[in-house]
């Protein structure tokens, strides 16, 4: 996913403005309603991705990819507003998961984070699903197909 982005979307310039760190952010190849969705997501949370926002962009960005060795392998991509083909919003009720292998007695996870309106934005060939809070898309919802603003 990472590399589909980083791929297509490599920043060609580095983003100017304040990084916002994401509380949650999700992606995947799939999207969040496909059954695969669970197996095939990468969670990104704790301020691990960060966001920026432009007129003319959205700047993702790893908090390592600053580092060499890591920076070749998560580059900061720009994705321009008109690549983002389609968007739509969904509630995301706070993500829980029970255990599920044999023989565990207790074993949960909970994401408080991962709760209210997220957007999850489509871009590039082959397609990569971003998910992320609306509230961390700030005035970028306005420049997103009319779709998201219901």
């Amino acid at each position: 996913m990472e590399q589909a982005l980083a791929t297509q979307f490599r920043a060609r310039e580095p983003y100017k403005g304040l990084w916002t760190p994401c509380p949650t952010g999700q992606m995947a190849l799939v999207s969040v309603d496909d059954l695969d969705f669970q197996r095939n997501k990468l969670r990104l949370v704790g301020g691990t991705l960060r966001l920026g926002i432009t007129t003319d962009a959205i700047y993702l960005s790893m908090l390592f990819s600053k580092i060499p060795v890591f920076g070749r392998f998560f580059p900061d991509v720009e994705i321009p507003w008109s690549a983002v083909r389609t968007a739509r919003t969904y509630e995301a009720k706070g993500w829980f998961k029970a255990a599920s292998e044999p023989g565990t007695i207790v074993q949960a996870a909970y994401d408080p984070n991962y709760t209210g309106t997220f957007v999850e934005l489509v871009v590039g060939e082959p397609p990569v699903f971003i998910q992320l809070s609306e509230d961390m898309l700030g005035d970028g919802v306005s420049r997103l197909p009319v779709s998201v603003r219901s």
